[in-house]
Parts: structure tokens; sequence; C-alpha cells
């Protein structure tokens, strides 16, 4: 923490020193910022209502993405593609990242703990979908295909936009992209600003889990220079579900400091460095301290993550000079360290263990843009990464403490090198991408009953496509493969596990992959957004934990990863947002996934498949100053269950019953700078859990948000 506090306040000093104190001209927003934010259009006076119908049609035609590597409007891109914008970020309740995505199409969201969450993708989780933080990998060499703690690991407020891409986008991406991507932007300040010096802070109080919530970021701007830096701090009490229970083992801190630096040289190229630190001191994981579905007693009587932390360096530079082989480019250099500390102690078991098991990944990315003429494109790059999992475990007894065989093969290391391209042909009426991909992975194990290393090479491709039917509508169609190589935790992991399981090794593995078919159709019209598709994946080798038969002299049950089985997936997902004249929005999402899941001897249904389920919200202005906001979740009951499902004892083996829960808050807006929230979330005080959650949601409770610009 020492070395980050350091970094911060040299980089804020550097740039500090380089801006001049006089006014600064202003110029057109940051290129980071593609629709009018909060920020920008609360110092506008209003608008009358010709002027928000036409403003609510630019947002929708302009809001940019960056689903194939360039900024794009959102209705040009031939993918299904969900946006989280940083209006969204303060207008969503929002603790941890994963909440963003809720009422997103596609997506679903499951939380083990309520510092925790993770998205379901299409119907796949963990280490299925890829998640990047400005297109570098998130994902380490010992993430889970199953829910995880690690995407709770990056601050949501730190995010200007928030990107998931719906279906397998390996051709750019690499592995791990099978159910999707998700691309957290993170903050950038803009250059040149009218205002030398700006920023937010925000303060939030949610009384059903007696959270409370702070974040503030200032940011700096000079002429070739600007710099940011930001903390957010978080104190969550126990969580009160519907019905006025309290749920023990549910507090938990979280704290963040995070800054990047940016510098534009007079021939236009652009440098930045960007740091970010996260940690939760102490996370309870719920599920392993209260008995649930199916059991007499909890798995555990002490379980932490003690502590959860991520520490992240981004050094980027971006031209936009031509050369003779490329328009522009783009060039990145990180490293990540993710430390997953725990301390456990399994039910009435006087000894415990202590964890540390530690990812080092250093990425390397270049991308470069190349307009061949009028009618074609090509985007091309090249991709590094390397990731070394330090891991140690500790058996704790009143005689002190003893090393004991850890839960990864120690000094373990993945390697990835891959080369990709995508070649785009457009006219006035259609687009077509066709993209390809080789990457090769390295992995050495470092355990004395795995080989040295293990090589695998994988060729990926990728065809998509648009229709421009209006200047309103679009079709859009693709068929492409995604994959995963097994890594350190399919391979490695050795050791017990919850349920009475002991995990053993097996090198064998080979890699899964998906084929995936989706089509669907865009609209993006005076008042009316529009987003829908209908897929079919066709999931191959999946890595599955089966039973060996055997049990270890303790009587656990021996467990190994296997590529056992195929999965069928078939979804519908539909988001639509309608403006009214008066400066009224209708925003609603409905989804739903199909599994059915074959082995050689068994065909069941397929495990964690979401329930149908959706959302909808309407904002009422009902003066310049005050803004009602209804909002409503809702998912049906879950009956299709897994042989899985059913021994996890986060699940109901009856089924996970369904629910519709409402909230209402009323923003007032005294100046233009300053909006404050009072609100109740879960009205009715209905008690429900998130199918394959391992805890009830929380109940009735208000909230109060505070947000100032300046």
């Amino acid at each position: 923490m020492g070395v980050f506090l350091r970094s911060f306040l040299s980089l804020i000093s550097f740039f500090g020193l380089a801006f001049s104190a006089h006014a600064i001209p202003p110029e057109t927003p940051s290129p980071d910022r593609k629709i009018p934010s909060t920020e920008e259009t609360d110092h506008a006076k209003p608008a009358s209502s010709e002027e928000k119908t036409t403003t609510h049609r630019r947002q929708l035609d302009t809001l940019q993405v960056t689903a194939s590597m360039e900024s794009q409007p959102l209705t040009q891109v031939a993918a299904a593609v969900s946006v989280v914008t940083r209006d969204d970020i303060f207008s969503r309740p929002n603790v941890v990242l994963a909440d963003l995505l809720r009422d997103s199409a596609g997506i679903y969201v499951q939380q083990t703990t309520p510092g925790q969450g993770i998205p379901i993708i299409r119907g796949l989780k963990g280490s299925q979908n890829l998640h990047l933080v400005d297109g570098i990998r998130l994902n380490t060499a010992f993430f889970r295909d199953a829910p995880n703690q690690y995407l709770a690991l990056v601050d949501p407020f730190w995010a200007d936009q928030i990107e998931v891409i719906r279906g397998p986008s390996s051709v750019l991406y690499g592995g791990d992209a099978m159910g999707g991507v998700v691309n957290i932007i993170s903050h950038r300040p803009a250059v040149n600003h009218h205002k030398p010096i700006s920023g937010e802070s925000y303060l939030a109080w949610y009384g059903a889990e007696n959270l409370a919530l702070g974040h503030a970021r200032m940011d700096i701007s000079g002429r070739q220079q600007a710099a940011s830096i930001a903390m957010t701090y978080l104190d969550s009490g126990l969580r009160r579900i519907g019905g006025g229970q309290t749920i023990p083992f549910t507090n938990y801190r979280s704290q963040s400091l995070t800054g990047k630096g940016i510098r534009v040289t007079d021939q236009g190229l652009t440098l930045g460095v960007d740091l970010q630190h996260l940690k939760q001191p102490a996370t309870p994981r719920v599920d392993a301290l209260i008995a649930g579905f199916g059991q007499t007693h909890p798995d555990a009587e002490r379980y932490l993550f003690a502590p959860n932390q991520r520490d992240f360096v981004h050094i980027f530079m971006e031209t936009p000079n031509a050369s003779g082989w490329y328009d522009n480019a783009r060039y990145q250099l990180a490293w990540q360290k993710i430390i997953d500390q725990r301390q456990v102690r399994s039910w009435q078991e006087t000894d415990g263990f202590r964890e540390n098991n530690q990812s080092h990944s250093f990425s390397a990315k270049a991308t470069w843009n190349r307009q061949l003429d009028k009618y074609r494109h090509l985007l091309f790059g090249l991709e590094s990464w390397q990731d070394t999992i330090r891991s140690e475990k500790w058996r704790e007894t009143t005689n002190g403490e003893n090393p004991v065989t850890p839960r990864f093969p120690d000094r373990s290391q993945m390697r990835l090198l891959a080369a990709f391209a995508e070649y785009r042909i457009k006219n006035q009426q259609q687009q077509w991408n066709l993209g390809v991909r080789h990457s090769r992975y390295h992995t050495s194990l470092r355990h004395p009953l795995a080989p040295d290393s293990m090589l695998l090479t994988d060729w990926s491709g990728h065809v998509g496509w648009l229709l421009t039917l209006s200047d309103e509508n679009r079709l859009f169609a693709n068929l492409g493969r995604g994959f995963r190589p097994p890594n350190i935790f399919d391979l490695g992991q050795l050791g017990p596990r919850p349920g009475n399981r002991f995990n053993v090794i097996n090198p064998q593995l080979k890699p899964e992959s998906l084929y995936s078919l989706d089509f669907g159709w865009k609209h993006s019209g005076t008042n009316w957004h529009w987003q829908s598709a209908i897929f079919l994946s066709h999931y191959r080798d999946k890595i599955t934990s089966v039973f060996t038969g055997e049990t270890t002299p303790d009587g656990l049950s021996v467990v190994q990863s296997q590529n056992l089985s195929r999965v069928r997936l078939f979804g519908l997902e539909n988001e639509f947002e309608w403006y009214g004249t008066q400066g009224q929005r209708l925003r609603g999402s409905l989804n739903y996934v199909w599994g059915q899941e074959k082995t050689r001897q068994d065909s069941e249904a397929a495990d964690r498949i979401p329930p149908l389920n959706g959302s909808l919200s309407f904002f009422w202005p009902v003066s310049h100053r005050w803004i009602i906001n209804m909002h409503s979740r809702f998912a049906a009951s879950q009956r299709r269950l897994s042989a899985r499902d059913r021994r996890d004892a986060r699940i109901n083996p009856q089924g996970t019953g369904g629910f519709a829960v409402f909230d209402v808050f009323l923003n007032w807006h005294p100046h233009p700078n300053h909006s404050l929230r009072l609100g109740v979330q879960n009205l009715f005080d209905k008690r429900y859990r998130e199918h394959g959650s391992g805890l009830e949601a929380p109940g009735r409770g208000p909230v109060l948000s505070w947000h100032l610009l300046f």
C-alpha cells in the first residue's frame, strides 16, 4: 500500500507542476465520454421538449463502444453488446461492480457473499467469460469456472463505461471469451478541459445492510497533460433480508485507491499510466459459514478471505499518426497482482489452515488499424501474457504453524503468445467482419505428478454480418468459436474442496471450445432504442469435476477435473429504452436461457442456468429539480436442475423460487452540480434468493445518496 501511495503522490506532483494556472479554453468532450453525461449536461439550461427528443436520438446513435477494439457507434457493431454508462454507475444501486450488470440483456448476477459477485453471460460463468480492464486480462491462471470473488476487486466508481460483448469473442480477445467479454473502461481525465480542476464526491448509505460508502475523485487538466486520483471506501454491516431476519457473517470492508496520468505530445501521441489498488481486508465466505440446503451444519466455523487484494499498473501509448502500414496504433504494458489469502477452520475441528495464493501476471498488447480503401478495413495485433502462481498453505495448531501441500503447485506458470486479425468489408447497406486468431499456450505445473510443461495451440475464427435496413433498423448475425484452455485451477488444484471433497490433479485435460450462432435486430429511432438477439451454442469438452469413487483417509470424496460433457445452450435476449418528450425514460430487459448437458452415460439440465428474468425502470422528471425513479427486477422459478445443482448447498434441491422486487427513489437536484437521492429498496420486503447465490438478497431498507460535481 505504501508503494502505491508514494506512486500516486509522485504522479499528481509531476502533473501538478506541469500545469499552468491560467484559464484553459474549452474544447470538445474527451473521446472516452462519447455521450452527454450528468457531469456535462447538468451545467446546461433546461431543454425544450423538442431539444430533449433530439438529444435522446443523438445519444442512442452516437453511443460509442470498443467491442471491435476501436471506437464505433453501438448501432454500427455487428455484435450483441450491452453498455453501462457513467450515469448508470451513480443512478443504480451499486456496491460491487457486478451490481451494475443486473439490468443488462443476456446477463444474470450470482453472489456467494455480499462483497463479491459474478455475471452469468448466456448461461456461462467464471472463467468461461473473459473479464478485462481497458482491454487487459483480469482473468488469472487460477480463475475458477464457477462463482469467484475477483471481479469485485475492481472499483466500479473508477469506470467510465462497462461493455459486455455477448457471445464468443476469442478472435479479438483470446481464451476464456466463450459466453462473452466484460470490458471495464476506466476513467480518463480530459486534456485541455475547460476547467483546470474538476471532480466529484459521492456518499451513500444502504439501510438493509447498514452499509456506508464514500467516493471522491479529483481531475487536474492542462494544455497537454491531465491527471486523476480517486478513493473509495465501503463499510458494510450485517445484511437484513426480507421478513426482518439478519444474516450473520455478511459484514465486510473494502478500500480502493486509483489514479491515472495522461500526456499528449505536439504530434498527437498519447502517453498514459494507470494505477489501481483495491483491498478487502477480511470478507467472510457466507455459504461456508451458514448451513445450506441439505446440511445439518455449515462446512466451516471460520472462512475468511483475509485479505483479497488487487494491484494493477497499466502503461499505454496511442498514436494517431499513420505510417506505411497502419493508420493508428495502441500499445499496452500491464502488471497485475491478485492476492487471495484465506483463513479456514472446518466445522468442529481444532486445527485450521491459512493460505496465501497469489497471481503475478504481465501483459503486452499491440493493435494496429488500417483503412485499406473506402470499403475495406483491417485490424490486427499481437498479445503476450504470462501468469505466475505463488501458493502456500499452513496448518494452524496449538503448537504453531506447519507448512502443508498448497492449493496450487507453487511457482506454476501459464504463458500465452497470440496473433489476431479482423478484416471488415462495408458498403452503404452491408458489413462483413472476418476474423482469425492463433494462440499458443505453454503451462508449467511444477509438480512431481505432472509433466514439466504442456503446450497447446489453437485456431479460432469468427464471421459477423450487419445489414442496414434503414437509418433506424439493422439486422446482425454472428458465427464464431470461443475456447478456454485448461488453466492451473483446472490442472493443478490439489487438496480439500467445499462439500467434503478432495481434488486430485489431471494433467491430461484438453481445452474446452464453444461454437455459437446468433441472430438479432437493432433499432435506434427518435424515441426508441431496442436490441433483441437469439442464440444457439454448442459447448464441447466441458471440464467437469467428477467423483472418482475413492475416498481419503479423512473420509473426503476424491474428485478430479475431466473433459466429460457437451452442453447445448439456447437463449433469447432483449433490452429497450424509450424516451418521452418531457424527459421520461422507460428501460427494460428480458432474458431466457435453456441448457442441456450430455455425457456418454447421461443427459440432464446444464448446471447454474439462470431462470427467465428481466427488469423494468421508469424515470419521471416531475420538474427540473425532482425526478421519480421506479424500478423492478423479476425472475421466474428455476426447477430444471442438474445433479451438481442439487448437491450444491446454495441451491434448493426442489428448485429456486421466483420473485419480483420493487424499488422507488426520489431524486432532488437543488443545484445543477448537486443531486440527492432518497428511496426504498425492496419496497414490499420480499424474501428471495437469486438462483445459485449463497445468501438471500437484502430486504426492505432506505437508501440515501448524495452526488456532488465540481
